[in-house]
């Protein structure tokens, strides 16, 4: 059985990448970061790593360096997050800030896992329970009516410019509860604003929900209430901003 070191602070962006990586059929070890994981991979083999790019004692790239200057480890392909912090900094989607699912299925790939063994939503589904262009009805009224129904399942939001640049975002429900949220290098609630806002900038969005029988146990810490308080919540932090973006622009 391949195995997979994750080094991702976050706990429940760790559960999730963990949960999707065992239901394709590898072996998961997590690490509470790079000096824990250096420490580990001097007694033990792994066949991939997959870190964020701004870790409490080392950074992503310095973490690679180190990883593959060591002949035991020299072949590991170790891959790093995006660094949610630098994608506010630069909003353009031509800069890459891949998903959950889009990563775990580059590493999937290098593992040489079978396609088939791949887990909803790391590989797209041909039929989907709901899919579309938002326009008329945005995101949020999506959201809603899926927790109305008590569904669970993952959302893939395609948020795309004029160029044909693209970021995706991914949203898990679970029984009509949003409990992730990642798009740009962000989770939890930062995600949901930044993706929410993305969509209003850029017009031509997307969006598939597959829905699953059985739920993930993850939830982020900031997606703690019900799908309608948090969109609430949401969409009030978007009217301040706007408000002050016109303030800016007033003065």
């Amino acid at each position: 059985m391949k195995c997979l070191l994750i080094i991702i602070s976050d706990p429940a962006r760790a559960g999730l990448y963990g949960a999707l990586a065992l239901q394709a059929g590898v072996r998961v070890i997590q690490a509470e970061g790079a000096l824990h994981a250096l420490t580990f991979l001097e007694r033990e083999q792994v066949d991939a790593i997959i870190c964020e790019a701004d870790m409490e004692d080392m950074d992503g790239d310095e973490f690679r360096t180190v990883v593959h200057e060591e002949v035991r480890t020299a072949g590991v392909p170790v891959f790093v997050l995006p660094d949610g912090r630098e994608m506010v900094k630069h909003r353009h989607l031509e800069l890459p800030a891949l998903t959950g699912p889009e990563i775990l299925a580059e590493v999937l790939d290098e593992l040489g896992v079978d396609r088939a063994a791949f887990p909803v939503p790391v590989i797209r589904q041909p039929v989907t329970h709901l899919a579309g262009r938002l326009g008329v009805f945005g995101l949020a009224e999506f959201l809603s009516w899926v927790h109305e129904m008590e569904y669970s399942g993952h959302w893939l939001v395609t948020v795309e410019d004029e160029g044909g640049n693209s970021r995706c975002a991914h949203l898990l429900m679970t029984a009509g509860d949003l409990t992730y949220a990642e798009f740009a290098g962000m989770t939890g609630k930062a995600a949901l604003f930044s993706v929410m806002r993305d969509v209003t900038l850029h017009p031509r969005a997307s969006f598939e929900f597959v829905r699953i029988d059985t739920p993930l146990p993850v939830r982020s810490a900031t997606l703690m209430k019900n799908t309608p308080r948090t969109l609430m919540e949401v969409a009030v932090d978007l009217d301040h901003l706007d408000a002050h973006i016109q303030g800016l622009a007033v003065s």
